[in-house]
């Protein structure tokens, strides 16, 4: 019973989209992890906006979501990559599993830089203090810059759990983060 609460506040987010934005919603970005906020988010709009397709984020070293709608059944991840550790789930829950494996239009994966380097420009360019996992859902949208481009999109931007320089300090990564706006 408590997962269902948890899903039904976690939808309250979808219901605050939907009474600022009265327009269509073509495209909605959500970073997962256990799930929950996407299958609160998934919950409302397939009830009042069916026609919104919804995808799901997650860091290419977490991977949870993703390995589990592939195969088929939640997955215990045998190794993840902490560094966004807002999402940084070896598996997620069932409950959420069985929503969004049928709700999800897609889930996407980013590259841990990417998002670290989308923070960095949401903090210098724009004064939003926002964590890794918050930036995910942005992070995504060159990956789908085609798909997109005038449509009406919304990403759920989350999080101030954050430490700037920490994650600045943090240049071993492929795509290291980088302070220029």
């Amino acid at each position: 019973m408590t997962i269902l609460w948890l899903l039904e506040g976690q939808g309250t987010v979808a219901l605050e989209i939907l009474e600022d934005i009265r327009q269509p919603v073509d495209y909605l970005f959500v970073p997962v992890s256990g799930g929950r906020l996407a299958s609160g988010i998934i919950t409302v709009f397939r009830k009042l906006r069916p026609e919104t397709k919804i995808l799901g984020v997650e860091p290419e070293g977490t991977p949870s979501m993703k390995t589990a709608i592939h195969n088929g059944r939640v997955t215990t991840l045998k190794k993840i990559d902490s560094f966004i550790d807002g999402v940084a789930v070896k598996h997620v829950g069932e409950i959420t599993f069985e929503i969004c494996k049928d709700y999800l239009y897609d889930v996407i994966t980013v590259p841990e830089g990417l998002v670290c380097s989308k923070m960095l420009k949401l903090y210098n360019n724009d004064a939003i203090v926002a964590e890794l996992a918050g930036a995910l859902s942005l992070s995504a949208l060159p990956l789908y810059e085609k798909e997109i481009k005038g449509k009406n999109v919304i990403c759920i931007l989350s999080g101030s759990n954050n430490d700037i320089s920490y994650h600045a300090s943090r240049r071993s990564r492929k795509e290291p983060c980088s302070m220029k706006g």
